[in-house]
């Protein structure tokens, strides 16, 4: 787990929908209402998609705080 303070994630482009990834080749997106009710799911194996998603988590995950290292402002 780490944390990803909102000055580290200025410069990150970040997918609009919460998700997951369980590989290289799939992702799937969670939609949420305004109020955070999950409203539905979207699978998608569509390459292209899919890389954007892995790169945008993997620039995530460089630049936030392992959990360990991490303390509140």
């Amino acid at each position: 787990m780490r944390w990803l303070p909102r000055q580290r994630a200025s410069g990150l482009l970040l997918p609009g929908n919460d998700l997951w990834s369980f590989d290289a080749e799939t992702v799937v997106f969670t939609h949420l209402s305004g109020d955070g009710a999950i409203q539905g799911y979207e699978l998608t194996r569509e390459s292209a998609l899919v890389a954007r998603c892995v790169t945008a988590f993997e620039a995530a995950w460089s630049a936030a705080i392992p959990h360990s290292q991490y303390t509140p402002s």
